[in-house]
């Protein structure tokens, strides 16, 4: 699918080259007014060129057409994978595809799949950094050590309405009375529970990054017996690599899984790879190299949070300490 602002030269060579859209019976172009001859009219909308609007060729009938009429966002043509125009549509049983765009939320450039959910290593650094943030996990253990200090405190001001309220004694001011007297309201129970509570979230969210490592160091295994194996002129992608958490953790489990995780022959032998020659495997072209960035940035990302994640764990269970 091709996508392009053409100039005049262009399509001034394109008109001589490629057949005239005169007489094509669209709908679109029915009522419109004849143009010169000089001026080739394109889209549904029978329009002359705009160097103003984007336009994109059809992967069925080779014309162009303009991206708003056809309902693609200009933000969203580098996705399209296979444009089929609105008149092709209708008389063939194609449809315009897309490609599975980055998972960086603030991304709409197509992904790097299906060695990587995400267009680039920025990216994905960026998506990662921005769940980190998300969770409003601060890495200043300052703040959580100094938590007690800051605890919801008052005085008791209520009383039941059957009480008469004390009185100060003769000589004695209220301010004097009140100091003497108030009573502070005790909340070191509840500061207690609540650094348990917070604890045990955190002895969680570490269990899930030690359980995500260890399936990043399943991927590396994995991706070590690839390039472990005998040179050839096969593409060699092994598709284990892509799969998801789940279904990877499943697959460590199983008889294969653990040979392979052993070292033992056997296992590793009996991965669907690609077979297709590794100079016209498009798909996975330097899948080896990509899929390896990607496993560091996520290892670096996921190590450095759960090195915070640590930090405060510590700081809360000396708090936790303070408070017993």
């Amino acid at each position: 699918m091709d996508t392009k602002r053409k100039d005049a030269a262009a399509l001034a060579d394109e008109r001589d080259a490629k057949r005239s859209l005169t007489g094509r019976a669209w709908s679109a172009s029915a009522s419109a007014s004849p143009a010169p001859e000089d001026v080739k009219l394109y889209c549904v909308c029978r329009q002359a060129h705009d160097d103003d609007r984007l336009m994109m060729a059809c992967d069925v009938c080779d014309e162009w057409f303009h991206a708003s009429c056809m309902r693609v966002a200009e933000h969203d043509v580098e996705l399209v994978d296979t444009f089929v125009c609105t008149p092709c549509a209708s008389r063939t049983t194609q449809r315009t595809s897309f490609k599975v765009p980055c998972d960086h939320r603030a991304c709409r450039r197509p992904a790097r799949m299906p060695m990587s959910r995400y267009c680039s290593d920025a990216c994905g650094l960026a998506e990662i950094r921005a769940r980190m943030d998300s969770m409003h996990v601060s890495q200043d253990t300052h703040d959580i050590a100094c938590a007690p200090k800051d605890a919801r405190r008052g005085v008791v001001v209520w009383m039941q309405g059957d009480q008469t309220p004390p009185q100060p004694p003769p000589g004695t001011s209220w301010g004097a009375f009140v100091r003497q007297h108030a009573t502070r309201l005790d909340t070191r129970e509840q500061d207690a529970a609540q650094l348990h509570t917070e604890l045990k979230l955190l002895e969680r969210q570490c269990a899930a990054l030690h359980a995500s490592l260890d399936l990043l160091s399943v991927r590396s295994k994995l991706l070590q017996h690839a390039d472990d194996r005998p040179a050839g002129s096969s593409c060699g992608f092994d598709p284990r690599l892509c799969m998801d958490d789940e279904a990877l953790a499943a697959w460590t489990l199983s008889p294969q899984g653990r040979a392979v995780m052993a070292d033992q022959d056997g296992g590793c032998g009996a991965a669907d790879v690609c077979d297709v020659p590794k100079r016209q495997c498009k798909r996975h072209a330097d899948w080896s190299a990509i899929r390896a960035a990607d496993l560091d940035v996520l290892r670096d990302i996921q190590t450095a949070q759960l090195s915070a994640l640590s930090e405060r764990s510590h700081a809360l269970r000396i708090a936790i300490e303070l408070h017993s």
